[in-house]
């Protein structure tokens, strides 16, 4: 078997953790750990309100 199969595996794997630290980071459990993808799709957020950048308060 080739290691197509593998790649598949870590592929599904890589999904659910980051599904998983998505959905932490929604509750606000995770503040530290963001995931990138997660800080950009907020930044994108926040310009799309009329903010530059991100303020925390």
């Amino acid at each position: 078997m080739p290691s197509t199969h593998n790649r598949v595996l870590t592929e599904l794997e890589r999904l659910a953790v980051e599904r998983r630290a998505r959905v932490a980071t929604k509750t606000g459990t995770r503040r530290r750990g963001d995931t990138v993808d997660y800080v950009r799709r907020a930044i994108a957020r926040h310009r799309a309100q009329g903010r530059s950048t991100v303020t925390r308060r």
